[in-house]
């Protein structure tokens, strides 16, 4: 009872807070939303290396930003789109034919999705794992509403 009581209560803070927690990877066929110009930036970690996530609007910007394990057997892309007025910005992961130890480091993998109208966005970021011949995984890392001036 006290665990149920306590996952309520997360939830509803998380909620109220305008975030969401991260949740698990789930298999998807579908694409990701694509079509609106976006730029991947994958940058060393914080000093203080806390898990982060921050998703924020400048400009005529928004960005999204996580603390992800990354690697160099990886190739990384970014897509960004609308769906039911939803902004979704997704990190692709795609392992590379390069040949290479898997060795995860942690970076900050930030996305920025350029040249938006003024207004209010509701904001979802996900990362995406596309291996060949599997089934590609996609979690959400976070989402937040924006507002662009």
């Amino acid at each position: 009872m006290r665990n149920t009581v306590r996952a309520l209560a997360l939830a509803l803070c998380a909620a109220s807070c305008g975030e969401a927690t991260t949740g698990p990877f789930y298999a998807t066929k579908a694409a990701p939303p694509a079509g609106l110009p976006v730029a991947l930036q994958i940058l060393p970690p914080p000093s203080d290396a806390a898990d982060t996530l921050a998703i924020a609007a400048s400009g005529d910007s928004v960005s999204a930003s996580a603390l992800l394990g990354t690697s160099g057997c990886m190739d990384y892309s970014v897509v960004a789109g609308q769906v039911k007025g939803t902004l979704v910005i997704t990190v692709i992961e795609i392992p590379s034919n390069r040949l290479c130890l898997l060795v995860e480091t942690p970076a900050t993998v930030r996305a920025v999705v350029r040249l938006l109208p003024r207004g209010e966005y509701r904001v979802e970021y996900r990362r995406r794992i596309a291996p060949p011949q599997q089934a590609t995984v996609e979690r959400v890392l976070g989402r937040r509403s924006v507002r662009l001036p």
